[in-house]
């Protein structure tokens, strides 16, 4: 079973009364699946995960799912501290999301709002856990990827393999890359 949507123009129907919560819009089927949100956050937006929705977003992670969102943060630190303590979020449950992925403005990061859409935006940090220890650094930029990062030679040659392919098709589209991915 796949993440489905129940009524197609939910999205576009959605309004700022709207009080229709998107999580009990989504079904996950039992099959491990690859879930995604597009913030973890307690602004407004109902595609957004906070309290009640953001504890059963983490709980898929008990039934082997893959899970994948956004968070405006800068390091790991604050991260756990938006999401374990004030959501009530276990800490086994946030050590099994596998990688934090950090990204920041060449240069730096400004204050406040980013709405600076030409600067390149650049890996800063990268925390791993196998889910069953606390993350660790594997990346920084200074080091580059640290001696304690996993590693599989097959896997990092095949994906090798798909970058330099995409770049050279003309396919720039996600669903176009997404189906060049599960080929």
């Amino acid at each position: 079973m796949e993440l489905t949507q129940h009524n197609d123009s939910f999205l576009k129907d959605l309004s700022d009364d709207d009080e229709r919560d998107l999580p009990s819009e989504v079904a996950v089927g039992a099959e491990p699946h690859c879930v995604l949100c597009n913030e973890l956050s307690d602004h407004r937006p109902p595609t957004y995960l906070w309290d009640q929705d953001l504890r059963d977003f983490f709980a898929l992670s008990q039934h082997s799912h893959q899970l994948v969102s956004n968070v405006h943060a800068d390091d790991l630190d604050e991260v756990e501290a938006k999401i374990v303590t004030p959501n009530s979020v276990p800490t086994e449950q946030f050590c099994a999301v596998n990688l934090f992925i950090f990204i920041c403005l060449e240069g730096g990061n400004p204050e406040g709002r980013v709405r600076d859409t030409t600067t390149r935006r650049l890996v800063n940090r990268i925390y791993y856990s196998d889910g069953s220890q606390p993350h660790e650094s594997v990346y920084n930029p200074d080091d580059g990827l640290l001696t304690n990062a996993p590693r599989t030679a097959a896997l990092e040659a095949d994906l090798r393999g798909f970058l330099e392919a995409a770049l050279v098709t003309e396919e720039r589209s996600i669903e176009g890359l997404r189906r060049r991915f599960l080929e």
